[in-house]
């Protein structure tokens, strides 16, 4: 038997895929064959243990990164002590994956022996060697395929640049191939670094708020130990706390007296407010005065998308606030600022990695919290230059409309990867080119082809996937992320409802684009308004001059 936090035999790891490859199904897996190692409980068969929130079970896919502690019995007779992070797939969960990468020495990268490898994965691969983490890569669903994996292993290692030797094979539906998985891990993760002796550093990679407890933090520690009732502090938050309690999830919560070097656990201060975000600053003990110098490798994310949140009830604001604070505790890649319209009142401007982003955290507020909100359009933030060279950032419509000497207006582009079969590079360069995109690259990949483009954001996040999707029969996958501003002839469409014009649904449209978009918007509006006995008039208008009306 080891000493229990003996970093030679603790091994910190994460599970990295696109979506639907198979990640949540090899963790529980791998719990269910730890869990017999070490006899510490009974998995059931068909049980998703670390897809937790509703939603997730509901929707087959992981939002939240979770945490498990495991005991393994290896087959050099050793035990060691397995800290799995399980990670989302969806690209408007991408910070999740970084977040869980940075607590972690070893990746294991999924890939559908059907599906090959996508978009999303090559980036996701390419950040985590950024990082220095050991990645070990599985091809995944080896049941569902009738051949021989050796051509599929050696056209992936191609265009992942992994040595194709170094590829394991498996089966989570089945179990085919998990255990032959955890021993790689066990012999190729390197142990975490640092010195229980040293002074404590740790790592916050996740909060959430209980009603009861309040805050808790999920931390790595990178060195030194840290017990219950010692005053720590969170640096840049002038501020100290006393643990309460703390421990590990094994997945259930299970209380520990200590945190030690290279573990993985969480901790009670009982805070019930804070101002700061708390996700990637490093904690120490409240009597350590030495600058600590080491870097976190969680870099900030820039929201994709804007959409105004106002609660459809009144008197709902306060509630709709308090919920967005213990939102974006647990998910920091979510901001929000305060605003009133002149139609909802009062509710919170809020940014978002995307459109599915948005939907999932507007079903959180009603499942967790119990508020109903109306979301606006969707906008983007587009780049002013004006006629003295300042230059101005916005995503209302209505301050776009009002500022004077504007020299020029750009739109956000992004920088998109098209991973396809051959067979569809006709059909997909046809739908990029009506997309307004530019074509930066084009690299063979075996029987693949990887499209390099730059496309406009607003063009990407609307139904671009859909289609892409559709002229490849789904097996082209997409990555894409913010590149520049790039100037265009960009226009801002009011809507006027019986000559009023109604702030909140302006938009900030491509010229080209305006009367299509116009058109659209007032179908939905006819379809959402209630009967009336006189005449309802619905117009765009850009400017004084009407472009539709209803």
């Amino acid at each position: 038997m080891i000493v229990k936090n003996q970093t030679k035999y603790i091994r910190n790891f994460s599970i990295i895929a696109h979506i639907d490859h198979g990640k949540s199904t090899l963790s529980d897996r791998i719990i269910e064959i730890c869990s017999r190692s070490s006899k510490l409980f009974k998995l059931k068969s068909s049980e998703k243990i670390l897809d937790s929130m509703d939603l997730e079970r509901e929707k087959g896919i992981t939002i939240k990164a979770q945490n498990v502690t495991l005991r393994y019995i290896s087959d050099d007779g050793n035990e060691y002590q397995l800290n799995l992070i399980d990670t989302p797939g969806h690209m408007d969960f991408i910070y999740e994956v970084f977040r869980s990468l940075s607590a972690c020495e070893g990746a294991l990268l999924v890939i559908d022996a059907r599906k090959g490898i996508q978009a999303q994965t090559l980036d996701t691969l390419l950040h985590a060697k950024r990082m220095d983490v050991k990645v070990i890569p599985v091809i995944n669903k080896i049941d569902l395929i009738d051949q021989d994996p050796s051509p599929i292993v050696s056209n992936i290692s191609r265009i992942t640049e992994i040595n194709a030797n170094n590829f394991l094979t498996c089966s989570a539906k089945t179990g085919y191939g998990i255990k032959n998985i955890i021993e790689n891990v066990v012999r190729y993760v390197p142990s975490p670094s640092g010195r229980e002796e040293d002074l404590l550093e740790a790592l916050i990679i996740d909060s959430w708020f209980d009603r009861y407890l309040g805050i808790i933090f999920l931390i790595r520690i990178k060195s030194g130990r840290v017990l219950v009732g010692d005053r720590i502090k969170i640096l840049g938050i002038d501020r100290s706390y006393c643990i309460k309690s703390m421990g590990i999830f094994n997945p259930n919560k299970v209380e520990r007296k200590k945190l030690s070097v290279g573990e993985i656990g969480w901790i009670i201060c009982k805070i019930k407010h804070i101002d700061e975000k708390p996700v990637g600053r490093m904690i120490t003990h409240y009597s350590n005065r030495r600058i600590i110098k080491r870097s976190s490798n969680i870099g900030e994310v820039q929201s994709q998308i804007y959409s105004s949140l106002f609660p459809t009830e009144d008197g709902s604001y306060q509630s709709l606030r308090d919920a967005l604070i213990k939102l974006h505790l647990n998910d920091s890649s979510f901001s929000f600022v305060p605003e009133c319209s002149d139609i909802f009142g009062n509710g919170f401007n809020c940014g978002f990695l995307g459109l599915f982003h948005l939907k999932i955290m507007k079903e959180r507020l009603r499942r967790e919290y119990n508020v109903e909100v109306i979301s606006t359009i969707p906008k983007l933030i587009h780049e002013i230059e004006m006629k003295d060279r300042t230059v101005l950032h916005t995503n209302d419509p209505n301050k776009l409309s009002a500022i004077k000497n504007i020299k020029e207006i750009r739109e956000p582009f992004s920088h998109c990867k098209i991973l396809s079969p051959k067979k569809y590079f006709g059909k997909i360069i046809d739908l990029c080119a009506k997309k307004r995109g530019k074509q930066i690259e084009v690299l063979h990949l075996g029987n693949q082809i990887l499209l390099i483009y730059e496309i406009p954001t607003s063009e990407v996040i609307s139904d671009f996937l859909d289609l892409l999707k559709s002229v490849s029969e789904g097996y082209a996958s997409l990555e894409h992320k913010f590149h520049r501003f790039k100037k265009e002839k960009i226009v801002c469409v009011d809507i006027l409802i019986n000559g009023k014009k109604m702030s909140c649904l302006s938009s900030i449209v491509h010229q080209k684009k305006s009367k299509e978009h116009s058109k659209k918007l007032i179908k939905l509006i006819v379809e959402s308004l209630p009967r009336q006995q006189f005449n309802v008039i619905i117009q765009a208008a850009i400017g004084k001059t009407v472009i539709m009306r209803s």
